[in-house]
């Protein structure tokens, strides 16, 4: 019997970069505090979406605040694949 070679389908990202370029910066919140800015950018993978890494300072429940260091990369589905669709 012969195998059968199945065509993998190549996803397409929702957006493109450029579309989050046009939105610019995104507002980080946890809660009701603000954590910084993300900003659109492009990973080394290739993938695209948000990215932000800053220090930020959260009031905890007891009125102290811990100075924190944030990290966060929102990336969009597929965008790695984007360029190969293209």
């Amino acid at each position: 019997m012969a195998k059968k070679e199945t065509e993998k389908k190549v996803k397409a990202a929702s957006c493109s970069l450029e579309q989050l370029t046009g939105l610019g910066p995104q507002s980080l919140n946890l809660g009701d505090q603000l954590i910084g800015l993300a900003v659109p950018r492009e990973f080394s993978t290739g993938s695209y979406g948000y990215g932000y890494t800053g220090p930020t300072t959260l009031k905890l429940p007891d009125g102290s605040y811990a100075v924190c260091q944030v990290s966060v990369n929102i990336v969009v589905k597929h965008s790695g694949k984007a360029k190969e669709a293209a």
